[in-house]
């Protein structure tokens, strides 16, 4: 098979630090039943010399034949640019305590790794001779850094799934962007549609940004789970309906299947058992990223 992508992937970064990052994605029960491969994506990183956190979750689309090229090109992608320009911003010092000058440079890094994972799966489909939009993806992208007594957050999202930020002992979250949704049902946005990709200005536009003073976690998911965890965008939204699927993570579900934050050796396995649950009418892929 061309791209081949495993059934399953997962992995952990940075737990040396104050916060951690996790993610895992599993194939969904109706490509398995097709045999067909996963579409969805991540790339989680930790850029130790800036001390900046980098997350990224991609859906690939399920009518493109290679959106899971798509989808783990953008992420991947995604990650280097900001990585790169984060590193030669010599203004941007690893305990730097300006606040303005961080969301200057953290929007501009997005900015770029968005377009740059944009160009990259335009220039994979002009090198197999396709189309790009059979490389159509959904995309996500935050970054978080540390600024004096503060965490700031600067995220990028096209597509459907989610993107937020919780805080538990607050009881408040912050949606940080807008699920896409088209003019029926099924129907989103992509980075792979030049209109949003290849405009700078489009790219901009979806910039968010958050400073808080602590928080429970930050998670991007792919539509596989936000479907089925949450009822409906406005609950999206709402602090009670992510305190019911941070309960869910720590095993209060009917089957009692709990994701082990606090065990780094169980924790990558645990996620990718709890991705598995059984929920009516949702078969679709399955990707969760997290800082917490």
């Amino acid at each position: 098979m061309e791209y081949p992508t495993p059934n399953t992937h997962s992995h952990i970064v940075a737990w040396h630090t104050p916060k951690r990052l996790l993610a895992a994605s599993v194939r969904g029960r109706s490509h398995a039943h097709e045999g067909k491969p996963r579409d969805d994506a991540f790339h989680i990183s930790y850029f130790t010399k800036k001390d900046i956190y980098f997350l990224a979750v991609a859906d690939g689309a399920g009518s493109a034949a290679f959106s899971r090229k798509g989808a783990s090109l953008a992420c991947d992608t995604a990650c280097k640019a900001c990585e790169k320009y984060l590193l030669s911003t010599n203004a941007l010092k690893l305990r730097c305590s300006d606040l303005e000058l961080a969301k200057h440079y953290l929007a501009e890094a997005l900015c770029k790794g968005v377009a740059a994972a944009y160009e990259a799966i335009c220039a994979e489909a002009q090198a197999q001779e396709r189309q790009v939009r059979e490389y159509a993806t959904t995309l996500q992208v935050a970054l978080c850094k540390k600024i004096g007594t503060s965490y700031l957050f600067v995220t990028w999202w096209v597509g459907d799934g989610a993107l937020a930020l919780y805080d538990a002992n607050e009881k408040e979250v912050f949606l940080l962007g807008t699920p896409d949704h088209g003019e029926y049902e099924g129907q989103t946005r992509f980075l792979t549609m030049p209109e949003i990709g290849g405009n700078p200005q489009a790219i901009a536009q979806r910039i968010r940004r958050a400073v808080v003073a602590d928080f429970t976690a930050l998670c991007l998911m792919t539509d596989g789970v936000s479907d089925a965890k949450f009822e409906s965008d406005v609950a999206l939204s709402m602090p009670e309906a992510w305190g019911r699927f941070w309960a869910d993570l720590h095993g209060e579900n009917e089957y009692h299947v709990a994701v082990s934050l606090d065990n780094m050796k169980a924790v990558e396995l645990s996620l990718e058992k709890w991705l598995q649950f059984w929920a009516k009418g949702s078969h679709d892929d399955r990707t969760l990223a997290m800082l917490f």
